[in-house]
């Protein structure tokens, strides 16, 4: 059996992954990328649960995300 000895050993291969591993090759450092599922991780093959919610709640006629508040035009004041 051969072994493998890494300075980082990360757990998945979602985005977060993917960073890691490059800022361990910027530095100089071996790394070892694990995952259970498919390459990518979930937001990549699945869709992040904030972006599927997001996408049910248009769908349902609802805006989701970020609280919508009306922009001001150009010159008007609110206060």
């Amino acid at each position: 059996m051969t072994v493998h000895r890494f300075d980082l050993v990360i757990l998945g291969s979602g985005s977060t992954a993917f960073a890691a591993a490059l800022r361990a090759a910027e530095l100089g450092k071996t790394a070892a990328m694990t995952e259970s599922r498919v390459l990518g991780g979930t937001c990549v093959n699945r869709g992040c649960p904030p972006v599927k919610e997001s996408h049910r709640s248009r769908a349902a006629g609802l805006r989701g995300g970020t609280p919508f508040l009306p922009r001001p035009r150009p010159g008007e004041y609110r206060g």
